[in-house]
Formats: C-alpha cells, sequence, structure tokens
C-alpha cells in the first residue's frame, strides 16, 4: 500500500430487528427471523475479527445487536437515523473522527465470508484513492472498501453495483472487483437461504438452521 500503513474499519449496519428478511415470512415467524439476522451478524463478525481490519463498527437501534457487537469487541453505533445509507454515512463520519480514512462496508447478511475474504479485498487496496467493491448476484453490493471513505457515495439495493462502477469511472478513481461465491450470497429467500446452507460449515448460522429446523421446512418447498 505505497509503504504506508493505514487503518481499515469495517462497517456492519444492521436494519431494525422487527423489519428483517420480509421475504421469509412466509417460512419463519417474526422472532426466528430476528434469531436468524443475529446468527447471520455473528457470522459476520467472526469472519471480520479474524482478519487484517483494525476497527470493526456497528450501527443499529438494536441492543440485542448491540450485545452481539459487544461480544465481538466492536464499537457499537446507536443509529441517528434509520436506514442503511444513513447508518453507512453515520459509521464512516466516526471513522474520520478517529483517524481512519478507509472503511470497508460489509451488510450483516453474508454469513459465508471468511477472513480470506476480508483480508484479500484489503490487501487489493495499494492507492491513496482507490476502491474495491464486490457484487451481489442480484446486482447490489456486498463489500465495499472505499480510500479515502469520501472517495465515492454509497448506494444500496439492486443496481447499486452498476452505479458505483459508474461513480467510479466518472470520477476516475482506481478499482478492483473481488468476485467470491461467498460474498455474492446474500439471504433474502428460501432459495438463498438453502443454497447457503448447502456451503455452510460449522457456522452458527448452519447450527441455528438445522437446530430450530428451519432447513427442513425451506426443503419442503423447493
Amino acid at each position: 500500500m505505497e509503504g504506508v500503513f493505514i487503518r481499515v474499519a469495517a462497517i456492519v449496519p444492521v436494519k431494525r430487528l422487527r423489519d428483517s428478511k420480509t421475504r421469509l415470512s412466509s417460512l419463519m415467524s417474526e422472532e426466528e427471523r430476528v434469531n436468524l439476522t443475529l446468527n447471520m451478524l455473528t457470522d459476520v463478525l467472526k469472519a471480520i475479527r479474524m482478519s487484517a481490519v483494525d476497527e470493526v463498527v456497528v450501527v443499529s437501534s438494536s441492543p440485542e445487536v448491540c450485545k452481539v457487537a459487544e461480544t465481538y469487541r466492536a464499537k457499537f453505533l446507536k443509529e441517528n437515523s434509520p436506514g442503511l445509507r444513513n447508518a453507512v454515512i453515520q459509521a464512516s463520519s466516526w471513522c474520520t473522527s478517529h483517524g481512519i480514512e478507509t472503511t470497508l462496508f460489509i451488510p450483516a447478511d453474508v454469513p459465508l465470508i471468511t477472513r480470506e475474504d476480508v483480508n484479500a479485498i484489503v490487501d487489493l487496496c495499494r492507492h491513496e484513492r482507490q476502491v474495491v467493491i464486490s457484487p451481489s448476484k442480484s446486482g447490489g453490493t456486498n463489500a465495499l472498501l472505499r480510500r479515502p471513505t469520501g472517495v465515492i457515495p454509497t448506494f444500496f439495493g439492486v443496481g447499486s453495483f452498476r452505479k458505483h462502477l459508474e461513480c467510479i469511472i466518472e470520477r476516475r478513481v482506481r478499482y478492483d472487483i473481488y468476485v467470491s461465491p461467498r460474498i455474492i450470497l446474500d439471504i433474502d429467500s428460501p432459495e438463498d437461504l438453502y443454497e447457503a446452507y448447502k456451503i455452510m460449515n460449522s457456522s452458527t448460522t448452519g447450527r441455528y438452521l438445522e437446530e430450530t429446523g428451519i432447513i427442513d421446512r425451506v426443503k419442503r418447498i423447493l
């Protein structure tokens, strides 16, 4: 990285738990969806904590999320206003105020992500103005490293990967694309859940799906 040590903070925003994974509501109760979100967050934070990332910042309105964050020594910020975009802005501002100019956005619903994935993304950052981005299978963005944080804005949802690339090219920012079969899969539907489960090993999320019988319900409808 041009021979200069840089500090990297991972930003993990978590939506209101009661609003999480509504596309799974026909298959799972609200309590089960809340617990699924917390278990996926656990797997994400485990992977980040074992990586080369220096700081982890979790943004949420939920005390349950705060407990998980504290377990993995993450900085917890109570969200100032709803929405993933606002959460990332809030966390980015905190990072900048603490001397951290490189941030890595990772959503809370990519439980397959590994330490190696996180390290590979960080290792690709070798320039003072650079972006490293990972797509989701739906055309969204499931990892976004920015150096410095304000080098491009953050977009969310379907089509955000394309929007990020357009902005990167318009601003003439160096970039790399990191494609991973683990990061590309976020959990929004029963199909996502089953696809992820097939390659989960001893993950917290995988154990939860087995112990609750949720994965058996998924298999019956697919």
